[in-house]
């Protein structure tokens, strides 16, 4: 695809992403929402990041992780740590988080992208349950309890108090724009297609004289990185992290919103994430057992949405714009 073709709609992808959040919080500052529902989209919006991290492996390069809790914790903990402990300032401690989970992901990808289909799955598999059972056992983490009072950037010179549910909000808000566009670009390069050439048919790719686990791993260190961002933003969000950011449901949790949004779209995590979410505290709030209905909702859009409602929603513009 030509850049001419390509910064349009990278600057699309944006636009739409911003008018969302925009009209969201034009009805905010109109007192229409309440603050449980921006608690909601907050909530949303961090998973969104994460499941977008998750599908930089799954949809692009057909690579399947049940550990990215790891990344998403070694982001959390790693705020914690650098702001509660080492005294770096939030902005300073959620960069070094990204870095660290950058980094880790590099060393972890190293191995495990040598592997294939169930290996790699259950390699990743045992690489978070590591990390879960040692944030566990070191008490200067914690332990059990983990680690509270985590601090948020101060960016009142913008006209945002982090420190307000709304400011906090935005400020999420303004991070997952920026992982979009992101991953637009990406997707769209050179990169982005030898990724998906890879999920096709990695065989093909490899006769071709592509060094295929140099990409994976490529893949995997970005995807660690974007789930770090998530994890700093989630443990400022909670203003506490503990041993659960690092378990494996988290991954799971993230596949399911991946899946149920469209692995093939570049919002479709988006879109699965505030369904997952708004669904999930709905249904809880409604019924005892919501996570039969919930999975029941998940096999209905297996079923009968082929690639995710996402997915189904782009073709049904497709043919429609045809």
């Amino acid at each position: 695809m030509s850049a001419a073709v390509s910064v349009p709609r990278i600057a699309l992808s944006a636009l739409a992403a911003a008018a969302v959040l925009g009209t969201a919080y034009f009805l905010i500052s109109g007192g229409r929402v309440t603050p449980h529902v921006i608690t909601l989209v907050t909530d949303a919006m961090i998973f969104g990041i994460f499941a977008l991290a998750l599908n930089v492996l799954l949809g692009w390069t057909g690579l399947v992780s049940l550990g990215h809790s790891l990344f998403y914790a070694l982001g959390a903990y790693g705020t914690a740590v650098f702001s509660t402990m080492l005294g770096l300032s939030p902005a300073t401690a959620m960069a070094a988080s990204i870095a660290l989970a950058l980094l880790v992901a590099l060393v972890i990808g190293a191995v495990a992208t040598r592997a294939t289909g169930m290996h790699f799955l259950l390699l990743t598999l045992a690489f978070g349950e590591m990390f879960y059972a040692v944030s566990v056992k070191i008490k200067l983490f914690g332990g059990d309890d983990g680690i509270i009072g985590i601090s948020r950037p101060d960016i009142r010179w913008l006209g945002i108090n982090t420190d307000s549910p709304i400011g906090f909000s935005l400020f999420t808000g303004f991070f997952l724009i920026l992982v979009v566009v992101l991953l637009h670009g990406v997707s769209i390069s050179p990169f982005g297609a030898i990724l998906r050439g890879i999920r096709e048919n990695e065989r093909r790719m490899s006769s071709l004289g592509y060094v295929v686990w140099r990409y994976k791993l490529a893949a995997f260190a970005l995807s660690g990185a974007i789930a770090g961002l998530a994890g700093t933003l989630a443990t400022q969000h909670l203003q506490l992290v503990n041993p659960e950011f690092s378990n494996w449901l988290v991954s799971g949790e993230g596949l399911l919103m991946v899946i149920i949004g469209g692995a093939q779209v570049l919002l479709g995590p988006i879109l699965g994430s505030f369904l997952f979410v708004v669904l999930k505290d709905g249904l809880s709030n409604v019924f005892r057992e919501h996570i039969l209905l919930f999975g029941l909702f998940f096999v209905f859009t297996v079923i009968f949405f082929r690639g995710g409602i996402g997915g189904s929603l782009a073709r049904l513009w497709g043919t429609k714009s045809s």
